[in-house]
């Protein structure tokens, strides 16, 4: 999914302000816990470029990209079709609910507030991202099974203190 969207990934980088390819991967990494490595980023660029969306600007010692006025009208193209990704979201949410009945409420909080444009957790998005890979890890390593009870007190204990705030 997110090598699908590295333009627009890189779109949305880029209306900040200007980045190098290489600050690019890292702040890609940094919000969104994917690296998308030099060979799928530079090319990536070079296409942009030849499409007309970034321009090279001057810089001392690196190359810098930054949106043309066509990358800003593409920007606001993809935002458009923002909505349509959230729905999109929303019934796969809801296909999971009803294939495996999985509690979504949580998720379906989660995206509605996204879709109202308040994104404050983006604010703990490195920590949320540490814990959701600490998570992935230990259910790689098959460590979940026979450390379940001390997993679960510590997420109890966590959501108890979340909640006290």
């Amino acid at each position: 999914m997110m090598r699908g969207q590295l333009k627009t990934i890189i779109i949305c980088m880029l209306n900040k302000n200007p980045m190098s390819g290489a600050e690019l991967a890292a702040e890609i990494e940094r919000e969104l816990g994917w690296k998308p490595s030099y060979g799928s980023i530079y090319p990536a660029l070079e296409q942009m470029a030849k499409e007309g969306l970034i321009e090279q600007c001057p810089a001392e010692k690196k190359k810098e990209y930054k949106l043309t006025s066509k990358g800003k009208q593409e920007l606001k193209k993809k935002d458009a079709e923002k909505q349509q990704l959230i729905e999109s979201l929303i019934n796969t949410y809801k296909m999971l609910n009803s294939i495996y009945g999985l509690d979504i409420s949580p998720d379906m909080e989660l995206i509605e507030e996204v879709k109202k444009g308040n994104i404050s957790f983006m604010e703990l998005h490195e920590e949320t991202t540490a814990l959701k890979k600490e998570m992935f890890r230990l259910m790689k390593e098959n460590k979940i099974k026979n450390n379940k009870a001390k997993i679960k007190r510590i997420l109890v204990e966590t959501t108890k203190k979340l909640k006290q705030i």
